[in-house]
């Protein structure tokens, strides 16, 4: 399942905590044993301290809770990823 996940440009990592087959800590797991260093923002409908704490203490960026507005999404993957860069 992630075997391309090395080779691949990706960044950020948007997911929900809860996933069937793969929880959004699991693949928070995975990607630090596999030192990849990859912008992670986890989302979740039902928002709590605990799971947050862990989220923020397994790597991850940010820990949102839905429904958001997209101007809050938005200045969420800003302050994770830093401004766009600006065109020419």
């Amino acid at each position: 399942m992630f075997a391309k996940l090395d080779e691949a440009d990706i960044a950020p990592v948007v997911t929900d905590v809860q996933v069937p087959g793969l929880s959004g800590f699991e693949l928070l797991r995975i990607l630090a044993n596999r030192r990849l260093d990859l912008p992670v923002m986890l989302m979740t409908a039902y928002p709590n301290e605990a799971p947050r704490r862990r989220a923020l203490a397994l790597g991850a960026l940010a820990y949102c809770a839905k429904p958001f507005e997209a101007e809050h999404f938005e200045r969420t993957l800003t302050a994770v990823l830093g401004p766009p860069p600006r065109s020419r």
